[in-house]
């Protein structure tokens, strides 16, 4: 009988010991865990804003065509020295030193139709927003220089399907955009 006790405390012992090693393991596991998490940096937004702890950087693509014919995006919409006219969306620049008020959070560089955003909050910007920033009007009958008459439509299409967004399309990361002025 003495045998059979010791066996039973040793294996009572054994599963108290996997038991506690079990615990110590999740333990430690649950410490390096929380010494890597570093809590994001507190952002202030906006009530249509939705903020996340890192900056946003997309790129949509903007194409224009006149009948066939593709038209240039301007370069330096929304650079200084460009054109840039509306700045109330400068508070959402991804903050580098020395670029506030001389780059807009939606701006081009070139004449590629690259709409770059970089922002320091991730948040639903619109193509009307870009063209308020160009200070140009954006609509089925009057977008840019294009005016919709009786012998032309101005219409838009997003990643190749029909939208009547315009103002309020929010720009996605390799989003096709084109606005085609067209002689019906």
């Amino acid at each position: 009988m003495r045998k059979r006790e010791v066996e039973r405390v040793r294996r009572v012992r054994r599963q108290q010991v996997a038991v506690v090693g079990a615990v110590a393991a999740v333990a430690v596991v649950a410490v390096l865990l929380f010494s890597m998490y570093k809590p994001a940096a507190p952002i202030t937004c906006g009530a249509h804003d939705v903020c996340g702890p890192d900056p946003m950087h997309i790129h949509s693509r903007l194409f224009f065509y006149r009948d066939s014919t593709p038209v240039e995006v301007p370069a330096n919409i929304g650079v200084e020295g460009g054109y840039y006219v509306d700045h109330t969306l400068d508070q959402y620049l991804d903050l580098r030193e020395g670029q506030q008020g001389k780059l807009a959070p939606l701006h081009t560089h070139d004449v590629s139709g690259y709409i770059h955003v970089e922002a320091r909050v991730t948040r639903a910007f619109t193509l009307g927003e870009f063209f308020d920033i160009w200070d140009q009007p954006l609509g089925p009958s009057r977008t840019w220089t294009f005016v919709a008459d009786a012998q032309h439509q101005i219409t838009l299409t997003v990643d190749g399907a029909a939208s009547s967004a315009w103002s309020e399309l929010v720009l996605q990361d390799n989003q096709q955009i084109v606005i085609r002025y067209t002689t019906i």
